[in-house]
């Protein structure tokens, strides 16, 4: 992701003054360079007439003769001279405030120099050569930090190809349209359309319908195909970068747990399997307590400058990628402390709760501390009387669970006498 750049410093009168001259003065000479070329295409307009009329030949042909000169520029590979200033750039301006850093020959100065005393060895040159390719790379196709940063390139490039399609088509007399829109619903960039020489009439002579239209169909199918295509392509949202940021540290803390040679964190993972607790999940309000002195385990590796919080409640899209990046390389991973490095840093958390630099929020004490509760809660206001009557009460007996419940639902039935009564032919038998 390309950097966002600093704020703009307030200046005081006298430099806004200053400013204001320097545009001033500025603004003329470009006036007057505007005349001069407006001059100078007059007179190329009528030499143009004459060299068509002296050939017998179209000015329009002319003109494509004197315009069809390669303006395509193909970029610069990276050489070892641009290496050297980039790398020495970076680190003679890092923490520097804008508008105080060193000037440019100055430090091509300070390379020169260093080449003549021969302090560049080849692993520092390839290493300067690849991070020049990266910062090269990341100022072409480094996503933008903000909707209002991606608005501001979306407009200036769109800008440029129309200017190139316009020029294109009065150099080779090619014709040509583009839709540009935005590829997501979250996006504010505003669709448009850009055109050369009325190209946009095959939109109504052909397929029927307005560009309008088209553009608005246009910009349905891609929003409605982003999904599809972050799958296809497996590109990461910030939401998804947040989600599997979030399962890669449970999951190696829990795996940690599991394949530690540490005998008494691997008896507490199983007592916690065996009792259906072993589901541990990563602490980020107690960290240093719940996980660090508790298990004896460490997340190191941490990207610098990203405060130590849920991967959820990241909201900056370079960020979220930062951590998701060190996780899946591997440079962010959790590992096992020794007695002595946990001693040290209890140690130090202790130090700081008693220098106040840590609060540690206390629970409220209980209005019935030290009492007993419950079932077994003694009577405080009762006398002796009230606990001989106690005594002398039965004991309730206990009932039997779902007894009552299982009578209840079973059907009527018919009750029999308990005695039966002898018929006179039973009395009669001897």
């Amino acid at each position: 992701m390309i950097p966002p750049r600093h704020n703009y410093t307030k200046k005081n009168h006298a430099e806004r003054e200053t400013a204001a001259q320097g545009r001033a003065i500025k603004r003329e000479k470009k006036e007057q360079l505007q005349k001069d070329i407006d001059a100078f295409l007059q007179q190329r307009e009528k030499l143009v007439v004459e060299l068509a009329e002296k050939h017998s030949t179209d000015v329009v042909k002319v003109r494509k003769l004197l315009d069809r000169a390669f303006v395509v520029k193909q970029s610069r590979k990276p050489n070892m001279w641009n290496a050297r200033v980039k790398h020495k750039a970076m680190e003679l301006n890092e923490g520097r405030a804008k508008g105080d850093c060193v000037k440019l020959s100055d430090i091509q100065a300070q390379v020169r120099e260093a080449i003549d005393k021969g302090e560049y060895s080849d692993t520092e040159d390839d290493k300067m050569i690849e991070e020049l390719k990266n910062s090269r790379e990341l100022k072409s196709k480094g996503a933008r930090s903000s909707n209002r940063a991606a608005a501001v390139d979306y407009n200036g490039t769109t800008r440029r190809l129309a200017e190139e399609l316009a020029n294109l088509h009065e150099r080779c007399g090619t014709m040509g349209f583009a839709f540009v829109t935005r590829g997501h619903v979250n996006d504010t960039i505003v669709p448009q359309w850009i055109e050369s020489q009325g190209s946009l009439r095959f939109v109504n002579d052909v397929l029927h319908t307005t560009a309008e239209e088209l553009l608005q169909k246009f910009e349905q199918w891609a929003c409605a195909q982003d999904r599809s295509y972050a799958v296809a392509k497996k590109t990461h949202t910030i939401d998804s970068l947040r989600s599997e940021s979030v399962n890669m540290i449970n999951g190696g803390l829990r795996k940690h747990f599991s394949t530690r040679e540490d005998n008494s964190t691997q008896l507490i993972f199983i007592l916690e399997k065996l009792l259906g607790t072993a589901n541990v999940n990563m602490s980020y309000e107690k960290y240093e307590v719940d996980i660090v002195e508790q298990y004896g385990v460490h997340l190191r590796g941490w990207p610098k400058g990203l405060k130590r919080q849920s991967p959820s409640k990241i909201t900056n899209m370079g960020d979220a990628r930062a951590l998701h990046s060190a996780l899946s390389a591997g440079e962010c991973k959790w590992v096992t402390l020794t007695r002595q490095e946990k001693d040290a840093r209890a140690k130090k958390r202790q130090d700081k709760i008693a220098s106040g630099e840590i609060v540690v929020k206390k629970r409220k004490k209980r209005s019935d501390a030290g009492k007993k509760r419950g079932p077994r809660k003694a009577n405080n206001g009762g006398d002796e009387d009230s606990d001989s009557d106690k005594e002398n009460q039965p004991k309730a007996k206990k009932r039997k669970r779902g007894s009552g419940n299982v009578a209840a639902k079973l059907p009527p039935m018919p009750k029999s006498k308990e005695t039966v009564d002898t018929s006179d032919s039973d009395d009669n038998v001897d």
